[in-house]
């Protein structure tokens, strides 16, 4: 989901760019089959979220990228996605991150994951502990990965904790965080690996990304509440 052109908000640089990239690196070196909505509102997002109840069995892997604006609402202390529709001060056509959760708790997929690059992304985890950095598994073996890809998972990584986060660098036509994910994929030679591996280098690069520019960004990896995680993890796979 990249959304770019709002109607009442800011308009974003990077989101186009970004899901089109990474859809490509997924579809072509990890085997998924992406579908793409370019400048969504609130109906077409929850339409294609809630399509998914009818098409995917419990042998599928769902993995859903938004890219787009994000609010906490003081008022009410609820997090949303803002669609391209969204008006500022008026939540009737913004989704509640707990809309979202709901809409991937209902599903069949084994193993579903939510990348969420938006500011305050990190409200998708607020009930639940992140996993810290150190605690993260790199090069697990392939019985280990196979034995989380067999047990149901409901994770996410998100751009940042909650905090606005950047759109784009001067010069670069990614936000920092789809940055990071495309040089993780495209460098990755690991037969199979976990969210766990990946926060952990989308969390290095970041990092490294922004070292003497004054900017702070932390992205979190964490279960989703109450959306029917069993303790598995997200894997991926050189297709």
């Amino acid at each position: 989901i990249a959304n770019s052109d709002y109607a009442n908000l800011d308009d974003l640089n990077s989101p186009s760019n970004d899901v089109e990239a990474i859809g490509e690196l997924l579809n072509d070196k990890y085997g998924f089959q992406t579908q793409t909505l370019i400048d969504a509102n609130r109906t077409e997002i929850l339409d294609a979220l809630n399509a998914y109840r009818n098409t995917l069995s419990d042998e599928d892997n769902l993995l859903v990228y938004y890219a787009g604006h994000g609010f906490i609402d003081p008022g009410n202390d609820e997090a949303y996605w803002q669609p391209v529709d969204s008006e500022l001060n008026n939540d009737t056509n913004w989704i509640s991150t707990n809309r979202i959760i709901s809409s991937l708790r209902a599903l069949e997929a084994n193993n579903v994951m939510v990348l969420a690059d938006s500011c305050f992304a990190g409200a998708l985890m607020r009930e639940v502990q992140p996993i810290a950095e150190t605690e993260n598994e790199s090069g697990l073996n392939l019985s280990v990965i196979q034995q989380l890809s067999e047990n149901t998972s409901r994770v996410a990584i998100s751009s940042g904790a909650l905090e606005p986060v950047v759109d784009s660098l001067p010069g670069s036509e990614h936000s920092i965080f789809a940055q990071a994910l495309i040089q993780f994929f495209e460098s990755n030679d690991s037969e199979a690996f976990s969210a766990r591996d990946l926060h952990l280098g989308v969390s290095s690069m970041i990092n490294s990304f922004t070292a003497g520019t004054g900017l702070s960004q932390t992205p979190l990896y964490s279960s989703l509440p109450r959306a029917g995680h069993e303790g598995g993890d997200f894997i991926f796979a050189i297709h």
